[in-house]
């Protein structure tokens, strides 16, 4: 095989890994989606915040903050108590202000609209969003872009092989 066949090759491997990775963010967003367009026929209950509190945490790349809101709500007669904020459980940011901000709209005792699924009524939660959508659909289309370009420059106008670019417009 040559040099330039080898390259292709490689070439067109990493191109099928990013389109194998963009394909698993679709994935994750159309999960979400759907997710939420469930939860939202779940029935209701009024419950109310009993605490709020920061969670830090610290991991290699730097710290981020857990607004955690506990609510308590009652359906048939039982009690409930739950830390989840929306489907993917507490909302975690990577600025504390940010945490600070959505705590601040949830003093103790505010009344809440509580969302549960009705096979497991403990796992309630008290608000319908996605919150990773906006951030996969950023990096998807960023790593798109950037993978046309890279690859498209390699093989449109950057004279690798030679003098010439290894594919003429």
């Amino acid at each position: 095989m040559s040099a330039n066949t080898i390259f292709l090759l490689a070439l067109a491997g990493a191109a099928l890994l990013i389109a194998l990775a963009l394909g698993v963010v679709v994935w994750r967003i159309r999960r979400l989606k759907r997710a939420v367009e469930v939860a939202k026929s779940w029935p209701t209950a009024s419950g109310r915040v009993v605490g709020t509190q920061i969670e830090v945490r610290s991991f290699s790349r730097g710290v981020s903050y857990g607004a955690i809101i506990a609510y308590e709500y009652d359906i048939a007669g039982v009690r409930y108590r739950s830390l989840r904020y929306s489907l993917s459980g507490p909302h975690y940011f990577s600025f504390a202000g940010r945490a600070k901000r959505l705590l601040a709209r949830f003093p103790a005792g505010t009344p809440v609209t509580v969302h549960y699924d009705p096979a497991k009524p403990g796992e309630g939660v008290i608000a319908l969003i996605a919150p990773a959508v906006f951030t996969m659909w950023f990096v998807f289309w960023f790593v798109l872009v950037l993978a046309t370009w890279l690859i498209g420059g390699v093989l449109l106008f950057e004279p690798v092989f030679g003098p010439q670019p290894l594919i003429r417009l």
